[in-house]
């Protein structure tokens, strides 16, 4: 082989980490997006109270419900819910899009909720999506659900990745904080050999 060939890098090289995503996942916005838009008039009248349903549940689990400041704060994340499941069914699925996906992770990995919150609330969310489209439209519904599911998994990987982004972040602040301290005490340390010499 020549040694100025280029090697041409490969797919995980060149593509955007939502690109990847959808690749995995089989979630493709040409596709998807319409049947998504499809399942919106169905499923949009349940979104506040699939949204009253996801908050009450954490109600009955004291440490998820401990992360919210108040019954205000709760009542904002709803309305924040209801704004998410209609951008999940409306779109565009673009990169922006799943910039909005990242950045509510690092909300919820900044309010501290636990992980296992997340992935159990987004079976809530994805169950009762589901019910709802067999109920309404059980003839599409073959269609229909296999494109929320794609769309939901990408979600959930965005939101996952932030946290996992946030839990590393925090990993190196604590170690330098430690690493600090232990500098410190070393440090005074020495100073007390040398005053007792």
């Amino acid at each position: 082989m020549s040694p100025h060939r280029q090697i041409a890098p490969t797919p995980a090289e060149t593509e955007s980490l939502y690109t990847e995503l959808k690749r995995y996942v089989g979630f493709w916005p040409l596709v998807d997006g319409p049947l998504l838009r499809e399942a919106h008039p169905i499923v949009a009248p349940h979104f506040e109270r699939i949204a009253q349903e996801f908050y009450d549940r954490t109600r009955a689990h004291e440490e998820a419900h401990a992360v919210f400041a108040d019954e205000d704060q709760i009542s904002r994340l709803q309305r924040s819910l209801v704004r998410w499941m209609e951008r999940v069914f409306t779109g565009p699925h673009d990169e922006a899009y799943f910039e909005q996906t990242l950045k509510i992770g690092r909300v919820h990995a900044h309010l501290e909720l636990p992980q296992r919150y997340m992935l159990t609330a987004m079976s809530l969310v994805r169950n009762e999506l589901e019910r709802i489209v067999f109920g309404a439209a059980a003839s599409d519904a073959a269609r229909l659900v296999p494109s929320i599911h794609r769309a939901l998994d990408l979600e959930l990987a965005g939101m996952l990745e932030s946290y996992r982004h946030d839990y590393m972040a925090r990993l190196e602040l604590r170690h330098h904080e430690t690493n600090q301290a232990l500098q410190r005490t070393e440090h005074r340390y020495v100073n007390a050999v040398e005053l007792a010499n």
